[in-house]
Protein backbone atom coordinates (compact mmCIF):
# COMPACT_ATOMS: atom_id res chain seq x y z
CA UNK A 1 0.00 0.00 0.00
CA UNK A 2 2.52 2.18 0.67
CA UNK A 3 6.35 2.84 0.76
CA UNK A 4 8.62 3.95 3.48
CA UNK A 5 10.87 7.07 1.94
CA UNK A 6 13.11 7.47 5.79
CA UNK A 7 12.67 9.69 8.68
CA UNK A 8 11.07 13.19 9.28
CA UNK A 9 12.77 15.80 11.62
CA UNK A 10 11.15 13.70 14.97
CA UNK A 11 12.69 10.44 13.42
CA UNK A 12 9.16 9.19 12.18
CA UNK A 13 8.52 7.06 9.43
CA UNK A 14 7.60 9.18 6.31
CA UNK A 15 5.51 6.92 3.95
CA UNK A 16 4.95 7.69 0.35
CA UNK A 17 1.52 5.28 -0.80
CA UNK A 18 1.35 3.61 -4.50
CA UNK A 19 -0.98 6.30 -5.38
CA UNK A 20 1.37 9.14 -5.59
CA UNK A 21 2.07 10.94 -8.57
CA UNK A 22 4.45 13.65 -9.70
CA UNK A 23 1.25 15.64 -9.95
CA UNK A 24 -0.57 15.17 -7.06
CA UNK A 25 2.06 13.42 -4.32
CA UNK A 26 0.29 11.43 -1.60
CA UNK A 27 3.18 11.56 1.11
CA UNK A 28 2.70 11.78 5.27
CA UNK A 29 3.78 10.66 8.09
CA UNK A 30 3.22 6.80 9.30
CA UNK A 31 1.02 7.49 12.11
CA UNK A 32 -1.02 10.18 10.13
CA UNK A 33 -1.61 7.96 7.29
CA UNK A 34 -2.92 5.04 9.27
CA UNK A 35 -5.22 6.26 11.55
CA UNK A 36 -6.70 8.24 8.15
CA UNK A 37 -6.98 4.95 6.22
CA UNK A 38 -8.89 3.14 9.17
CA UNK A 39 -11.34 6.15 9.49
CA UNK A 40 -11.83 6.40 6.40
CA UNK A 41 -12.11 2.80 5.21
CA UNK A 42 -9.12 3.15 3.24
CA UNK A 43 -9.84 6.04 1.06
CA UNK A 44 -6.47 8.46 0.71
CA UNK A 45 -7.11 12.05 2.14
CA UNK A 46 -5.38 13.34 -0.50
CA UNK A 47 -6.29 11.92 -4.19
CA UNK A 48 -9.50 10.12 -3.16
CA UNK A 49 -7.96 6.51 -4.19
CA UNK A 50 -9.63 3.81 -2.22
CA UNK A 51 -7.55 1.17 -1.12
CA UNK A 52 -8.94 -2.34 -0.08
CA UNK A 53 -8.57 -2.34 3.90
CA UNK A 54 -9.33 -6.03 5.54
CA UNK A 55 -12.60 -5.84 7.12
CA UNK A 56 -13.59 -6.98 10.94
CA UNK A 57 -14.93 -10.26 10.17
CA UNK A 58 -13.83 -13.34 12.44
CA UNK A 59 -11.78 -15.92 11.86
CA UNK A 60 -13.11 -18.85 10.16
CA UNK A 61 -13.42 -21.10 7.16
CA UNK A 62 -15.04 -21.73 3.66
CA UNK A 63 -15.30 -24.96 2.26
CA UNK A 64 -16.57 -24.95 -1.56
CA UNK A 65 -18.31 -28.34 -3.03
CA UNK A 66 -19.85 -29.12 -6.82
CA UNK A 67 -22.52 -31.22 -7.70
CA UNK A 68 -23.45 -32.12 -11.36
CA UNK A 69 -26.15 -33.76 -10.10
CA UNK A 70 -28.12 -30.80 -8.49
CA UNK A 71 -29.00 -27.81 -10.00
CA UNK A 72 -30.77 -24.10 -8.90
CA UNK A 73 -34.03 -23.51 -9.94
CA UNK A 74 -33.49 -21.34 -13.12
CA UNK A 75 -30.38 -22.98 -14.11
CA UNK A 76 -31.61 -27.26 -14.46
CA UNK A 77 -28.48 -27.44 -17.41
CA UNK A 78 -25.91 -27.03 -14.95
CA UNK A 79 -24.62 -28.24 -11.87
CA UNK A 80 -24.77 -26.17 -8.37
CA UNK A 81 -21.96 -24.57 -6.30
CA UNK A 82 -22.11 -25.37 -2.66
CA UNK A 83 -20.28 -22.50 -0.22
CA UNK A 84 -19.54 -23.87 3.70
CA UNK A 85 -19.39 -21.31 5.99
CA UNK A 86 -18.10 -21.87 9.33
CA UNK A 87 -17.18 -19.83 12.18
CA UNK A 88 -16.16 -20.86 15.96
CA UNK A 89 -17.51 -18.98 18.85
CA UNK A 90 -14.15 -16.99 20.32
CA UNK A 91 -13.78 -15.82 23.61
CA UNK A 92 -12.67 -12.40 22.74
CA UNK A 93 -13.49 -9.92 20.36
CA UNK A 94 -10.59 -8.16 18.23
CA UNK A 95 -9.48 -4.47 18.13
CA UNK A 96 -11.94 -4.47 15.16
CA UNK A 97 -14.63 -5.98 16.15
CA UNK A 98 -18.14 -4.14 17.83
CA UNK A 99 -17.18 -4.68 21.23
CA UNK A 100 -13.35 -5.44 21.55
CA UNK A 101 -13.12 -7.92 24.75
CA UNK A 102 -16.30 -8.96 24.50
CA UNK A 103 -17.18 -13.18 24.02
CA UNK A 104 -18.93 -13.92 20.68
CA UNK A 105 -20.84 -16.68 18.96
CA UNK A 106 -19.88 -18.00 16.17
CA UNK A 107 -22.36 -19.48 13.14
CA UNK A 108 -22.66 -22.05 9.70
CA UNK A 109 -23.94 -20.48 6.99
CA UNK A 110 -24.37 -22.38 3.62
CA UNK A 111 -24.72 -20.39 0.22
CA UNK A 112 -25.38 -21.50 -3.40
CA UNK A 113 -24.81 -20.76 -6.78
CA UNK A 114 -25.18 -22.09 -10.43
CA UNK A 115 -22.49 -23.37 -11.95
CA UNK A 116 -22.20 -21.28 -14.70
CA UNK A 117 -20.33 -18.62 -15.98
CA UNK A 118 -21.88 -15.56 -14.58
CA UNK A 119 -22.15 -18.27 -11.26
CA UNK A 120 -18.09 -18.74 -10.96
CA UNK A 121 -17.73 -15.41 -11.94
CA UNK A 122 -19.76 -14.62 -8.39
CA UNK A 123 -17.84 -17.48 -7.10
CA UNK A 124 -14.44 -15.34 -7.67
CA UNK A 125 -16.09 -12.30 -5.94
CA UNK A 126 -17.13 -13.99 -2.70
CA UNK A 127 -13.91 -16.01 -2.30
CA UNK A 128 -11.96 -12.37 -2.83
CA UNK A 129 -14.44 -11.18 -0.20
CA UNK A 130 -13.99 -13.66 2.39
CA UNK A 131 -10.16 -13.59 2.31
CA UNK A 132 -10.57 -9.82 2.61
CA UNK A 133 -12.92 -10.16 5.49
CA UNK A 134 -15.97 -8.48 4.26
CA UNK A 135 -18.50 -11.54 4.12
CA UNK A 136 -19.33 -11.57 8.03
CA UNK A 137 -19.24 -9.28 11.28
CA UNK A 138 -19.65 -10.34 14.79
CA UNK A 139 -23.13 -8.58 15.99
CA UNK A 140 -26.37 -8.18 16.93
CA UNK A 141 -29.02 -10.44 15.17
CA UNK A 142 -32.22 -8.20 13.79
CA UNK A 143 -33.69 -11.87 12.72
CA UNK A 144 -33.14 -13.20 16.07
CA UNK A 145 -32.06 -10.33 18.91
CA UNK A 146 -29.39 -11.99 19.68
CA UNK A 147 -26.33 -9.88 20.56
CA UNK A 148 -22.37 -10.10 19.91
CA UNK A 149 -22.92 -12.76 17.48
CA UNK A 150 -21.56 -13.50 13.65
CA UNK A 151 -24.27 -12.34 10.90
CA UNK A 152 -23.98 -11.07 7.61
CA UNK A 153 -22.10 -8.39 6.72
CA UNK A 154 -23.97 -6.97 4.10
CA UNK A 155 -23.18 -9.14 0.58
CA UNK A 156 -25.58 -10.55 -0.14
CA UNK A 157 -26.02 -14.43 0.05
CA UNK A 158 -28.41 -17.23 -1.64
CA UNK A 159 -28.87 -19.42 1.05
CA UNK A 160 -31.64 -21.68 -0.99
CA UNK A 161 -30.99 -23.16 -3.92
CA UNK A 162 -34.61 -22.46 -4.61
CA UNK A 163 -37.57 -20.32 -3.55
CA UNK A 164 -37.15 -16.85 -5.34
CA UNK A 165 -35.59 -13.47 -3.86
CA UNK A 166 -38.49 -13.59 -1.51
CA UNK A 167 -36.99 -16.64 0.27
CA UNK A 168 -33.35 -15.81 -0.69
CA UNK A 169 -33.14 -18.43 -3.17
CA UNK A 170 -32.87 -19.05 -7.40
CA UNK A 171 -34.06 -17.95 -9.61
CA UNK A 172 -33.33 -14.37 -9.46
CA UNK A 173 -32.49 -12.51 -12.27
CA UNK A 174 -30.79 -9.45 -10.98
CA UNK A 175 -28.77 -11.33 -8.13
CA UNK A 176 -25.21 -11.24 -9.96
CA UNK A 177 -25.39 -7.88 -10.91
CA UNK A 178 -26.51 -6.78 -7.42
CA UNK A 179 -23.21 -8.92 -6.28
CA UNK A 180 -20.94 -7.22 -8.55
CA UNK A 181 -22.22 -3.64 -7.10
CA UNK A 182 -22.33 -4.70 -3.24
CA UNK A 183 -18.49 -6.33 -3.73
CA UNK A 184 -17.85 -2.94 -5.97
CA UNK A 185 -18.35 -0.25 -3.21
CA UNK A 186 -16.11 -2.43 -0.94
CA UNK A 187 -13.21 -1.94 -3.66
CA UNK A 188 -14.08 -5.76 -4.56
CA UNK A 189 -13.83 -6.57 -8.45
CA UNK A 190 -13.96 -9.59 -10.81
CA UNK A 191 -10.33 -10.22 -12.53
CA UNK A 192 -11.58 -8.86 -16.12
CA UNK A 193 -12.31 -5.53 -14.58
CA UNK A 194 -9.32 -4.77 -12.17
CA UNK A 195 -7.65 -5.55 -15.47
CA UNK A 196 -9.89 -3.30 -17.71
CA UNK A 197 -9.34 -0.28 -14.56
CA UNK A 198 -5.82 -0.92 -14.04
CA UNK A 199 -5.36 -0.45 -17.66
CA UNK A 200 -7.09 2.93 -17.62
CA UNK A 201 -4.83 3.70 -14.82
CA UNK A 202 -1.82 2.76 -16.60
CA UNK A 203 -2.51 5.28 -19.38
CA UNK A 204 -2.16 7.94 -16.83
CA UNK A 205 1.17 5.95 -15.80
CA UNK A 206 2.85 5.85 -18.98
CA UNK A 207 4.39 9.37 -18.88
CA UNK A 208 6.11 8.59 -15.23
CA UNK A 209 7.42 5.35 -16.34
CA UNK A 210 8.77 7.14 -19.34
CA UNK A 211 10.64 9.77 -16.70
CA UNK A 212 11.62 7.78 -14.36
CA UNK A 213 13.41 5.17 -16.73
CA UNK A 214 15.13 8.70 -18.16
CA UNK A 215 16.18 10.17 -14.62
CA UNK A 216 17.37 6.76 -13.32
CA UNK A 217 20.55 8.26 -12.57
CA UNK A 218 19.07 10.84 -10.67
CA UNK A 219 17.14 8.43 -8.72
CA UNK A 220 19.70 5.65 -8.06
CA UNK A 221 21.24 9.19 -5.46
CA UNK A 222 17.64 9.50 -3.76
CA UNK A 223 17.37 5.71 -3.13
CA UNK A 224 16.41 2.54 -4.68
CA UNK A 225 12.66 2.77 -5.78
CA UNK A 226 10.30 -0.15 -6.65
CA UNK A 227 7.76 -0.13 -9.44
CA UNK A 228 5.42 -3.04 -9.62
CA UNK A 229 3.35 -3.76 -12.97
CA UNK A 230 -0.47 -3.54 -13.11
CA UNK A 231 -0.84 -7.19 -12.82
CA UNK A 232 1.31 -7.17 -10.15
CA UNK A 233 -0.81 -3.87 -8.17
CA UNK A 234 -3.96 -6.30 -9.13
CA UNK A 235 -2.89 -9.32 -7.49
CA UNK A 236 -1.42 -7.82 -4.31
CA UNK A 237 -3.58 -4.57 -3.56
CA UNK A 238 -4.81 -5.93 -0.13
CA UNK A 239 -1.35 -6.23 0.81
CA UNK A 240 1.50 -3.53 1.61
CA UNK A 241 4.25 -4.06 -0.72
CA UNK A 242 7.51 -3.84 1.30
CA UNK A 243 9.89 -1.92 -0.16
CA UNK A 244 13.23 -1.26 0.02
CA UNK A 245 13.44 2.30 -1.06
CA UNK A 246 14.77 4.83 1.40
CA UNK A 247 15.67 8.60 1.68
CA UNK A 248 17.50 10.06 4.36
CA UNK A 249 14.82 12.66 4.92
CA UNK A 250 11.32 14.09 4.42
CA UNK A 251 12.58 16.73 2.13
CA UNK A 252 14.36 14.03 -0.21
CA UNK A 253 11.59 11.99 -0.22
CA UNK A 254 9.33 15.49 -1.51
CA UNK A 255 11.69 16.39 -4.23
CA UNK A 256 11.95 13.13 -5.89
CA UNK A 257 7.89 13.23 -5.77
CA UNK A 258 7.59 16.60 -7.10
CA UNK A 259 9.42 16.34 -10.63
CA UNK A 260 8.05 18.59 -13.76
CA UNK A 261 4.60 18.19 -15.54
CA UNK A 262 5.95 17.41 -19.00
CA UNK A 263 4.31 13.73 -18.72
CA UNK A 264 0.46 13.77 -19.38
CA UNK A 265 -1.99 11.19 -19.48
CA UNK A 266 -3.41 11.00 -22.97
CA UNK A 267 -6.88 13.38 -22.89
CA UNK A 268 -6.27 15.40 -20.17
CA UNK A 269 -6.14 19.04 -20.24
CA UNK A 270 -2.95 20.56 -19.78
CA UNK A 271 -2.56 23.42 -17.46
CA UNK A 272 0.86 25.78 -17.58
CA UNK A 273 2.23 25.88 -13.80
CA UNK A 274 4.07 28.98 -13.57
CA UNK A 275 5.47 29.31 -9.73
CA UNK A 276 8.29 31.30 -10.40
CA UNK A 277 6.01 34.46 -11.46
CA UNK A 278 2.59 35.52 -9.80
CA UNK A 279 2.08 37.75 -12.32
CA UNK A 280 1.18 35.30 -14.71
CA UNK A 281 -1.23 33.64 -13.00
CA UNK A 282 -5.11 34.01 -14.81
CA UNK A 283 -7.83 33.37 -12.91
CA UNK A 284 -10.55 31.36 -14.00
CA UNK A 285 -14.58 30.51 -12.95
CA UNK A 286 -15.06 28.17 -10.32
CA UNK A 287 -11.23 28.57 -8.68
CA UNK A 288 -13.38 29.16 -5.35
CA UNK A 289 -14.88 25.61 -5.71
CA UNK A 290 -11.87 23.11 -6.95
CA UNK A 291 -11.68 21.52 -3.91
CA UNK A 292 -15.61 20.54 -3.70
CA UNK A 293 -15.59 19.81 -8.09
CA UNK A 294 -12.25 17.26 -6.41
CA UNK A 295 -14.48 15.73 -4.03
CA UNK A 296 -17.61 15.16 -5.88
CA UNK A 297 -15.54 13.67 -9.22
CA UNK A 298 -14.13 11.31 -6.47
CA UNK A 299 -17.71 10.50 -4.99
CA UNK A 300 -18.89 9.75 -8.33
CA UNK A 301 -15.40 7.97 -10.25
CA UNK A 302 -16.09 5.30 -7.00
CA UNK A 303 -19.25 4.64 -8.28
CA UNK A 304 -18.35 4.18 -11.78
CA UNK A 305 -16.00 1.71 -10.39
CA UNK A 306 -18.72 -0.22 -8.19
CA UNK A 307 -20.62 -0.49 -11.58
CA UNK A 308 -18.11 -1.13 -14.09
CA UNK A 309 -18.86 1.47 -15.96
CA UNK A 310 -15.42 2.04 -17.66
CA UNK A 311 -16.44 5.03 -20.12
CA UNK A 312 -17.72 7.02 -17.44
CA UNK A 313 -14.34 5.91 -15.35
CA UNK A 314 -12.21 7.27 -18.28
CA UNK A 315 -13.84 10.21 -18.45
CA UNK A 316 -14.47 11.02 -14.65
CA UNK A 317 -10.08 10.28 -13.96
CA UNK A 318 -9.18 12.72 -16.64
CA UNK A 319 -11.80 15.24 -15.35
CA UNK A 320 -9.96 14.41 -11.95
CA UNK A 321 -6.55 15.17 -13.28
CA UNK A 322 -7.30 18.30 -14.64
CA UNK A 323 -9.04 20.29 -11.53
CA UNK A 324 -6.29 18.40 -9.17
CA UNK A 325 -3.97 20.40 -11.50
CA UNK A 326 -5.51 23.61 -11.66
CA UNK A 327 -5.45 23.71 -8.05
CA UNK A 328 -2.41 23.02 -7.74
CA UNK A 329 -1.53 25.99 -9.66
CA UNK A 330 -4.30 28.20 -7.81
CA UNK A 331 -2.81 26.87 -4.42
CA UNK A 332 0.91 27.91 -5.41
CA UNK A 333 -0.66 31.30 -6.42
CA UNK A 334 -2.17 32.13 -3.16
CA UNK A 335 0.84 31.05 -1.72
CA UNK A 336 3.58 33.17 -3.67
CA UNK A 337 1.10 36.57 -3.17
CA UNK A 338 0.79 35.24 1.01
CA UNK A 339 4.81 35.03 0.66
CA UNK A 340 5.03 38.81 -0.67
Amino acid sequence: MGEELGLGDDDEPVVRLKCSTKNIPCIFRSSLIEKCLDSSNGVCPTCQYRYLVPGPQPSGTLAISRNSRQSCQGYESVGIIQLQYNFPSSSLQGPRMLRPGTSYQGTRRTAYLPDSDEGNDSLSLLIKAFRFGCLFVVGDSVTTGQRNTTVWGGIHQKTSPTGGAARHGWPDSTYFNRLKEECGARGIFTDAHEREVLKLEGEGDKGEEGKKQTTSEESKSEGTELRSSSEERSKRKREEESSSSSSSSSSSSSSSSSSSSSDMAPGELKLEERSDSSDAFTPQEGDEHLEQRMQNLSTRLNDAMATRDTSAIRDLMRQRNSVQQRKKIVDQHHKDHKDT
